[in-house]
Order: structure tokens, then sequence, then C-alpha cells
């Protein structure tokens, strides 16, 4: 049996975005900059996918550009954005960001390109951010513009920051522009771009049912963008370099049905998400095993949960799991490879030894409560001979 519980790493490609994939490569090779027909009824087709990605949001198609990804898009509205537009010269982050925003802020900081300050977005109020913000702008005696970079869905802990919307506010009121990245939010919590009055907004299509190497980047018309990359006229002369047009169709394709079945999908990841906690704390409880979620004190994504196991090594734990078949990790996979305590976990006051116990297990729709039995079975049974083997 082959359990697969590391969906927020990435997710398998759904049946439907396969043959999109499939039949798109077969009648879509043409390049869509061409001028004969065939060609421009790619373009058309492009145009399309355009306009289901900017539906789902609430924008215009013409605010929505293709990436290879949300890391790309969050280098775009950060990173490139800073170096090409003198009058970026403040930039704010949450403490606990995602490596592909979080390192653009280290490195920000140590190219000395803006003024930068990293604080707990996900924690504060509304009334303590937007006196931190007014103090941060005032001591740079209100220079120019401030960038403000949220997640919307935590990557490690699945914590959810509801104050999206006022912390744009803020950020608009300061001369401000807020980039929201959404890679573990899209299709899974409902996102009014409008609504939320963000500016820019990340995402990744193989995070739900899609496949690597596409993404895109809303970015709000009027607000910078710099272009990312200088060659012919596409994405609106913004990132040169023919696009990646059977992915493309198959993300657009994918994210309109997944629209339609967005409440239902919810309810059921809510119901698997409780089966989850109540099977792990109950069956430790019966072994005396002290576990603990992290982040409930919080509003958490049924799509992600985070367990601290005091005592016992995430990675001997997973080690053991994966020789049942059971996959899941310690964390961010773009952070697996440092081989230190998550700066996640210890923002959230975890120790570094109750950080080194942590494992990460995402769900998706496919996951079943069989599942959930049968991992809660070995991962009580490899925790017990754990204990012993001290």
């Amino acid at each position: 049996m082959n359990i697969y519980f590391d969906n927020a790493s990435t997710t398998k490609p759904s049946p439907s975005v396969v043959e999109d994939i499939c039949k798109s490569m077969q009648e879509d090779w043409y390049n869509p900059s061409s001028q004969y027909e065939p060609a421009r009824l790619v373009a058309l087709k492009l145009d399309k996918a355009r306009k289901q990605i900017a539906d789902y949001i609430n924008c215009n198609p013409d605010e929505i550009y293709f990436t290879s990804g949300a890391t790309e898009a969050n280098n775009w509205a950060i990173y490139n954005n800073i170096v090409q537009n003198d009058s970026f010269t403040n930039l704010v982050i949450d403490t606990i960001e995602h490596p592909s925003v979080f390192n653009q802020y280290k490195r920000i900081r140590q190219e000395n390109l803006v003024h930068t300050i990293s604080i707990p977005l996900y924690h504060l109020s509304i009334d303590k951010i937007e006196l931190i913000l007014k103090e941060f702008m005032k001591a740079h005696k209100y220079s120019d513009t401030l960038l403000v970079s949220v997640s919307l869905v935590n990557n490690e802990t699945g914590i959810i920051n509801n104050c999206i919307e006022e912390i744009a506010q803020i950020t608009h009121d300061l001369n401000g522009y807020c980039h929201v990245d959404a890679t573990q939010a899209l299709t899974h919590i409902p996102i009014d771009v409008d609504k939320l009055g963000i500016d820019y907004l990340s995402s990744s299509f193989h995070k739900y049912g899609g496949v690597k190497g596409i993404g895109f980047l809303y970015c709000r018309r009027g607000c910078p963008l710099s272009p990312m990359l200088i060659g012919g006229h596409q994405e609106n002369n913004k990132r040169a370099g023919t696009e990646n047009t059977p992915y493309i169709i198959a993300m657009g394709n994918q994210i309109e049905r997944l629209s339609k079945t967005e409440k239902q999908r919810w309810n059921k990841m809510n119901e698997l998400s409780e089966y989850l906690q109540s099977s792990v704390f109950s069956t430790y409880d019966s072994h005396h095993c002290p576990i603990k979620r992290n982040g409930t004190d919080y509003e958490l994504s049924p799509y992600i949960h985070s367990y601290t196991i005091e005592g016992i090594k995430a990675t001997d734990l997973l080690t053991l799991l994966a020789l049942d078949g059971i996959y899941c990790s310690a964390g961010s996979a773009c952070s697996s490879g440092e081989n230190k305590p998550s700066r996640i976990l210890k923002n959230l006051d975890l120790s570094e030894d109750e950080a080194k116990s942590t494992i990460r297990i995402s769900l998706c729709e496919n996951n079943t409560f069989e599942e959930i039995d049968y991992f809660c079975k070995r991962l009580t049974y490899h925790i017990i001979n754990l204990q012993h083997s001290k």
C-alpha cells in the first residue's frame, strides 16, 4: 500500500490534466506568436486560459502573467521589482514566509537594496500591524514606496492569514503595494483579489492536481511590474519566451473545473482533517506519547497538519514510514536540504529539539479515512519501537 501525505510539496496530476496536456501537445504545437490561422487558434486558447484564471480570482485577463511557477512569480513581484524600480525603497515580509520569499528578503538585506523588516503578520492584531508599519515608514521619512509580502496559507503549518484585506488597506494608506503568495491556497480557499485589495498574487499549478513548471503572477493594472525576461513580446512584453501552451491550457481548464467543486471539496477536507487530528491524538493518548498540532491558536487549512512528537526524531520516523509506503515530510520540500530546524517552526516558538521532532502531513481530496487509519497504526508502531530503542 502506498499512501501519499505530502501534497503541500506537490500533487499527483489529475487524469483530466494529463488528458488536456496530451491533447494539446498533438493539436496546439504551433507557435501562438505566428500569424497564420492554426497559430492564431492556439493564441485564442491561451487567451481562454488567461480568462479562466482571471474569472476565478475576479480580475481582468490582462492582469494574469504566465510564469514557470510561484517561485518565479514571487521573485518577479519582489526582487525584480525592487531592483528595477527606484521608487521601491521599503520591504516588509511575514516571518513565516516560504523560502522563495524569505531568501529574497535576506538577499535584499545583504545587498542593502532597500529598507527591510520582517514581522509576524500572521500573529499580530491589525492595530499592531498598522502601528509597526507606520513607525517603519516614519523612521525612513515615508520615503517612496512600500512593498508588503504575506502568504495566505503557510506551507508548513497551514496557518491561514485572515487579515489580508486589512493588511492591504493599511499598505495602500502608506502609499504601498501588497503581494500575496497564494501557493497553498489557490483552489482550496476562495480568492477574490478585488475584494482583498491585493496588488500581486503568486501561484503554482502543481499544487492542485497539475504539473510542475507552470504557474502565474497576478498584477493589478497600474502596479509596477518590470520585465522579468527580455526578448520577444510575450506576456505583454513583460516575460519573453514562447509560452508553454499545453500546460497553460491544462491549468486554465483545471482551475475552471475546481471552481465548480470548491465548497464540496472544502467540506470533504474538513472531514478528513478532523478525522486525522482526532485519530492522531486518541492513538497517542493511549500510549502516553506527548504530541501537539502546531498552529492551533490560529485558523488552519484542513490540507496541512504539522505535528510535534516529543522525543522522536522526525528523520527517523519518516524513514520508517517510507518503508511502509507512507510518504510525508518534515516540512517544506524547498527547505529539506538545509539539514537544520525549520525557521518557520522556530518562529512559532518551538525549541530546536521540538522543530526536529515535527512532521508535516498534507492531504488532498483523494486521500481516504482508511489511509488515515493505516497511517496512525504504523505511526504508533514506529513511535513505540523508537521509544524502546533509546
